[in-house]
Protein backbone atom coordinates (compact mmCIF):
# COMPACT_ATOMS: atom_id res chain seq x y z
CA UNK A 1 0.00 0.00 0.00
CA UNK A 2 1.35 3.38 -1.00
CA UNK A 3 1.72 5.74 1.97
CA UNK A 4 1.48 9.53 1.69
CA UNK A 5 2.55 12.21 4.10
CA UNK A 6 -0.02 14.46 5.71
CA UNK A 7 0.34 17.35 3.28
CA UNK A 8 0.02 15.08 0.25
CA UNK A 9 -3.05 13.44 1.74
CA UNK A 10 -4.69 16.79 2.40
CA UNK A 11 -3.94 17.93 -1.14
CA UNK A 12 -5.36 14.74 -2.67
CA UNK A 13 -8.52 14.88 -0.54
CA UNK A 14 -9.05 18.55 -1.37
CA UNK A 15 -8.52 17.89 -5.07
CA UNK A 16 -11.00 14.99 -5.08
CA UNK A 17 -13.62 17.07 -3.28
CA UNK A 18 -13.13 19.95 -5.74
CA UNK A 19 -13.52 17.66 -8.76
CA UNK A 20 -16.61 16.09 -7.22
CA UNK A 21 -18.18 19.50 -6.62
CA UNK A 22 -17.44 20.62 -10.18
CA UNK A 23 -18.94 17.45 -11.68
CA UNK A 24 -22.00 17.69 -9.44
CA UNK A 25 -22.48 21.37 -10.35
CA UNK A 26 -22.25 20.59 -14.09
CA UNK A 27 -24.80 17.81 -13.71
CA UNK A 28 -27.18 20.11 -11.84
CA UNK A 29 -26.81 22.78 -14.54
CA UNK A 30 -27.46 20.22 -17.30
CA UNK A 31 -30.42 18.82 -15.39
CA UNK A 32 -31.88 22.30 -14.86
CA UNK A 33 -31.41 23.14 -18.56
CA UNK A 34 -33.24 19.99 -19.69
CA UNK A 35 -36.07 20.57 -17.23
CA UNK A 36 -36.43 24.20 -18.39
CA UNK A 37 -36.58 23.07 -22.04
CA UNK A 38 -39.22 20.45 -21.28
CA UNK A 39 -41.26 22.92 -19.21
CA UNK A 40 -41.14 25.50 -22.02
CA UNK A 41 -42.29 22.88 -24.51
CA UNK A 42 -45.04 21.74 -22.13
CA UNK A 43 -46.31 25.31 -21.64
CA UNK A 44 -46.29 26.03 -25.37
CA UNK A 45 -48.18 22.87 -26.31
CA UNK A 46 -50.54 22.41 -23.36
CA UNK A 47 -51.02 25.82 -21.75
CA UNK A 48 -50.68 28.19 -24.70
CA UNK A 49 -52.11 25.66 -27.22
CA UNK A 50 -49.41 26.48 -29.77
CA UNK A 51 -49.33 24.38 -32.93
CA UNK A 52 -45.62 23.76 -32.57
CA UNK A 53 -42.83 24.00 -30.01
CA UNK A 54 -40.00 26.50 -30.47
CA UNK A 55 -36.85 26.19 -28.37
CA UNK A 56 -34.08 28.74 -28.91
CA UNK A 57 -35.28 29.35 -32.45
CA UNK A 58 -35.50 25.67 -33.43
CA UNK A 59 -38.68 23.66 -34.05
CA UNK A 60 -39.26 20.05 -35.08
CA UNK A 61 -42.06 18.54 -37.15
CA UNK A 62 -43.12 15.05 -38.12
CA UNK A 63 -43.66 14.59 -41.87
CA UNK A 64 -47.06 13.08 -42.66
CA UNK A 65 -47.12 13.19 -46.47
CA UNK A 66 -44.85 12.16 -49.31
CA UNK A 67 -44.88 15.51 -51.10
CA UNK A 68 -41.15 16.04 -50.45
CA UNK A 69 -39.95 12.58 -51.41
CA UNK A 70 -37.24 11.53 -52.06
CA UNK A 71 -35.61 14.39 -50.13
CA UNK A 72 -37.83 13.89 -47.06
CA UNK A 73 -39.87 10.75 -46.40
CA UNK A 74 -43.10 10.14 -44.54
CA UNK A 75 -42.54 9.75 -40.75
CA UNK A 76 -39.22 11.59 -40.90
CA UNK A 77 -38.69 14.33 -38.34
CA UNK A 78 -37.28 17.61 -39.58
CA UNK A 79 -35.74 20.42 -37.57
CA UNK A 80 -36.14 23.97 -38.83
CA UNK A 81 -34.45 27.15 -37.64
CA UNK A 82 -35.99 30.61 -37.51
CA UNK A 83 -34.24 32.71 -40.11
CA UNK A 84 -34.27 36.23 -41.44
CA UNK A 85 -35.97 37.18 -44.68
CA UNK A 86 -32.65 37.94 -46.33
CA UNK A 87 -31.38 34.43 -45.50
CA UNK A 88 -34.05 32.68 -47.58
CA UNK A 89 -33.32 31.80 -51.19
CA UNK A 90 -34.66 29.70 -54.03
CA UNK A 91 -34.13 25.96 -53.42
CA UNK A 92 -34.32 26.33 -49.62
CA UNK A 93 -36.72 23.97 -47.84
CA UNK A 94 -38.97 25.80 -45.38
CA UNK A 95 -41.79 25.03 -42.98
CA UNK A 96 -44.68 27.48 -43.16
CA UNK A 97 -48.37 28.05 -42.51
CA UNK A 98 -50.57 27.80 -45.59
CA UNK A 99 -53.75 29.84 -46.08
CA UNK A 100 -55.76 27.30 -44.03
CA UNK A 101 -53.33 27.38 -41.10
CA UNK A 102 -51.78 24.00 -41.85
CA UNK A 103 -48.04 23.53 -41.39
CA UNK A 104 -46.39 22.59 -44.69
CA UNK A 105 -42.78 21.79 -45.53
CA UNK A 106 -41.93 22.49 -49.17
CA UNK A 107 -39.13 23.94 -51.26
CA UNK A 108 -38.91 27.56 -52.38
CA UNK A 109 -39.05 27.75 -56.19
CA UNK A 110 -39.61 31.47 -56.57
CA UNK A 111 -39.38 34.74 -54.62
CA UNK A 112 -41.54 37.73 -55.53
CA UNK A 113 -41.60 41.18 -53.86
CA UNK A 114 -45.06 42.72 -53.79
CA UNK A 115 -46.24 45.92 -52.10
CA UNK A 116 -43.26 46.05 -49.77
CA UNK A 117 -43.58 42.39 -48.78
CA UNK A 118 -41.78 39.27 -49.93
CA UNK A 119 -43.80 36.29 -51.13
CA UNK A 120 -42.46 32.78 -51.67
CA UNK A 121 -43.69 30.34 -54.27
CA UNK A 122 -43.28 26.82 -52.96
CA UNK A 123 -43.54 23.29 -54.32
CA UNK A 124 -43.19 19.77 -53.03
CA UNK A 125 -40.37 17.87 -54.71
CA UNK A 126 -42.78 15.02 -55.46
CA UNK A 127 -45.58 17.30 -56.71
CA UNK A 128 -46.13 18.15 -60.36
CA UNK A 129 -47.34 21.72 -59.74
CA UNK A 130 -46.48 24.63 -57.49
CA UNK A 131 -48.53 25.27 -54.35
CA UNK A 132 -51.70 27.21 -55.10
CA UNK A 133 -50.78 30.44 -53.29
CA UNK A 134 -47.47 32.22 -52.61
CA UNK A 135 -46.86 32.74 -48.90
CA UNK A 136 -45.66 35.92 -47.16
CA UNK A 137 -42.56 35.92 -44.96
CA UNK A 138 -44.61 36.20 -41.76
CA UNK A 139 -46.04 32.73 -42.49
CA UNK A 140 -42.59 31.16 -42.56
CA UNK A 141 -41.77 29.14 -39.43
CA UNK A 142 -38.20 28.29 -40.29
CA UNK A 143 -35.63 26.97 -42.71
CA UNK A 144 -34.78 23.27 -42.87
CA UNK A 145 -31.63 22.42 -40.92
CA UNK A 146 -31.53 18.62 -40.63
CA UNK A 147 -33.76 15.59 -40.26
CA UNK A 148 -34.16 12.26 -38.47
CA UNK A 149 -35.37 9.43 -40.71
CA UNK A 150 -38.32 7.62 -39.15
CA UNK A 151 -38.27 9.74 -36.00
CA UNK A 152 -41.96 10.72 -36.05
CA UNK A 153 -43.12 8.12 -33.54
CA UNK A 154 -40.45 9.09 -31.02
CA UNK A 155 -41.19 12.81 -31.31
CA UNK A 156 -44.93 12.21 -31.01
CA UNK A 157 -44.36 10.28 -27.80
CA UNK A 158 -42.03 12.75 -26.06
CA UNK A 159 -43.98 15.86 -27.06
CA UNK A 160 -47.27 14.57 -25.66
CA UNK A 161 -48.20 15.91 -22.19
CA UNK A 162 -47.76 12.46 -20.65
CA UNK A 163 -44.44 12.00 -22.41
CA UNK A 164 -43.13 15.35 -21.17
CA UNK A 165 -44.05 14.50 -17.58
CA UNK A 166 -42.24 11.16 -17.88
CA UNK A 167 -39.17 12.90 -19.29
CA UNK A 168 -39.06 15.36 -16.40
CA UNK A 169 -39.35 12.54 -13.85
CA UNK A 170 -36.74 10.43 -15.65
CA UNK A 171 -34.26 13.30 -15.87
CA UNK A 172 -34.71 14.16 -12.19
CA UNK A 173 -34.26 10.53 -11.11
CA UNK A 174 -31.19 10.02 -13.31
CA UNK A 175 -29.64 13.27 -12.12
CA UNK A 176 -30.22 12.45 -8.45
CA UNK A 177 -28.85 8.93 -8.93
CA UNK A 178 -25.65 10.23 -10.53
CA UNK A 179 -25.15 12.89 -7.88
CA UNK A 180 -25.75 10.44 -5.01
CA UNK A 181 -23.31 8.00 -6.60
CA UNK A 182 -20.65 10.71 -6.84
CA UNK A 183 -21.24 11.72 -3.23
CA UNK A 184 -20.99 8.11 -2.03
CA UNK A 185 -17.80 7.57 -3.98
CA UNK A 186 -16.33 10.77 -2.55
CA UNK A 187 -17.32 9.73 0.97
CA UNK A 188 -15.72 6.28 0.56
CA UNK A 189 -12.57 7.86 -0.77
CA UNK A 190 -12.44 10.27 2.17
CA UNK A 191 -12.73 7.35 4.60
CA UNK A 192 -9.92 5.48 2.86
CA UNK A 193 -7.72 8.55 2.93
CA UNK A 194 -8.54 9.01 6.62
CA UNK A 195 -7.40 5.46 7.39
CA UNK A 196 -4.24 6.03 5.39
CA UNK A 197 -3.56 9.19 7.36
CA UNK A 198 -4.08 7.30 10.62
CA UNK A 199 -1.64 4.64 9.42
CA UNK A 200 0.94 7.32 8.65
CA UNK A 201 0.48 8.91 12.08
CA UNK A 202 0.70 5.52 13.78
CA UNK A 203 3.86 4.64 11.89
CA UNK A 204 5.44 7.98 12.81
CA UNK A 205 4.65 7.44 16.48
CA UNK A 206 6.14 3.96 16.29
CA UNK A 207 9.34 5.29 14.74
CA UNK A 208 9.60 7.93 17.43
Amino acid sequence: MRIYDNETLKTRIKRRKTVGKIVASCLWILLAFIIVCVCIAFCQRVVMKEKYVSLFGFSSFAVVSGSMQPSIDVNDVIVVRQTSESDLAVDDIIAFFDADGNIITHRIVGITPNDGKTFYTTKGDNNTANDSEPIPYENVIGKYSFGFPGGAYFIAAITSPFGMILIILAVVLIGLTIILKINRKSARHSIREKYKKQSVDKEKKTNE
